[in-house]
């Protein structure tokens, strides 16, 4: 299928974005306003990649990587152990871009890192790229991933508390996520992430996209943008929930995504629990003109376009309460759909007894524009019964 994308520039208030040409190839890098690099550093093979990434000297800086292929590993040709076990951990302050505009130019291969190299202090499974320190950025780039990782890109570094993180123009696949916006553990409560993702394509993996605040994160703040995204052949297209979280936030907003070809197109949840509780959290998630379609592959529970619960907890009787979700939907296409387009719980306790779903737990769906015209819609207050009658789906067109 022929996918037609914008291509964004950023534009920053100290920086102009310059092309010139190198060795016949078009290279586009931050240029300080006095005409030099100062801030930039060049790399052309992957010793020089992870001297650059790992040189505290570098923070602040762009690390702008040449066309080719730059296979990560465990331990140089020497056999010596290499920093974070191989992984690629930005410094704080710190992008990482491809040197030519184009997301195929220069590719990042995890594949062979041991899962031993997917092993953080303080996060069990983490990704061969994490970013999460001050204000990070990966662009350009084409990312081959691990099956054992967690993502392809994990936001779970943490250096100041206000996290700032930009994806854009960026391939990658063989992870279990293109890109995973999360603040995990009790240490991590608190934390602040704004995320923005640009015409990203992340395919092959449990999920394309997911923002998340889980295991623990009391007050997690997360706000995401995302702008012209394809994501496909995943078992779910994205997923924005708090998971095991309490009095923590999400708010997303998507304009102009794509989600197709998954096994469900997006899922949406204020809470979710399998053990412990998740209270007294909110999701937002708007969307402009994306597009939920075809989305008709193998997936264990969840199918379908969008799937959406204000609390989720599975064999856990009174796991979550007071947890609100709302959705709004402009002018978005939800149609070819496994089971329906959208489906929607107040709360939802698969395997308890009637009466044992936590309370007081709501969403609300908006449907504008075009968006009206969507029939494949079901909603159902409290699964299982509850009889006091305080988990609610509202429904507006």
């Amino acid at each position: 299928m022929s996918i037609e994308r914008k291509q964004g520039i950023r534009r920053g208030s100290l920086c102009l974005l310059a092309s010139l040409f190198v060795g016949g190839a078009l290279v586009t890098a931050a240029m300080g306003l006095d005409g030099g690099f100062r801030n930039t550093v060049f790399v052309s093979n992957v010793e020089e990649l992870y001297t650059a990434v790992n040189d505290p000297n570098n923070a602040g800086k762009t690390i702008v990587v040449a066309p080719g292929t730059y296979v990560l590993s465990a331990a140089d040709a020497d056999g010596t152990a290499r920093p974070n076990g191989g992984r690629l951990e930005l410094q704080e302050n710190m992008s990482l871009t491809g040197r030519i505009f184009s997301r195929s130019g220069a590719t990042i291969d995890t594949s062979g890192l041991p899962p031993s190299s997917l092993n953080a202090p303080g996060v069990n499974n983490t990704a061969p790229i994490r970013i999460g320190r001050g204000e990070n950025a990966v662009e350009r780039l084409a990312i081959i991933g691990n099956p054992a990782a967690q993502a392809s890109i994990e936001t779970d570094l943490v250096g100041v508390n206000i996290a700032r993180i930009r994806v854009a123009h960026v391939t990658a696949h063989g992870s279990k996520r293109g890109v995973d916006v999360r603040s995990i553990g009790a240490a991590m409560s608190n934390r602040v992430i704004f995320a923005e993702l640009i015409d990203n394509e992340f395919w092959d993996g449990f999920e394309g996209i997911r923002f998340v605040n889980t295991n623990g994160v009391t007050g997690g703040y997360i706000t995401g943008t995302m702008t012209g995204n394809y994501v496909h052949d995943n078992e779910n297209g994205c997923l924005v929930e708090n998971a095991k979280a309490n009095f923590s936030w999400i708010s997303v907003r998507s304009v102009g995504d794509l989600s197709q070809n998954n096994g469900a197109g997006c899922i949406l949840g204020a809470a979710l629990a399998t053990a412990g509780s998740a209270n007294n959290n909110t999701t937002i998630f708007e969307a402009y003109g994306t597009r939920f379609i075809n989305n008709n592959g193998p997936f264990t529970f969840d199918r379908g376009g969008i799937v959406a619960f204000g609390a989720e907890t599975p064999g856990l009787s009174f796991g979550g309460s007071n947890n609100r979700l709302v959705v709004r939907l402009w002018n978005c296409q939800l149609y070819g759909n496994q089971n329906s387009d959208l489906e929607a719980w107040g709360a939802r306790a698969v395997g308890v007894p009637e009466g044992s779903v936590g309370t007081n737990n709501r969403t609300t769906i908006e449907l504008q524009g075009t968006t009206r015209s969507v029939d494949r819609v079901i909603g159902e207050n409290s699964l299982p019964v509850e009889p006091a009658g305080t988990n609610s789906v509202t429904i507006l067109r």
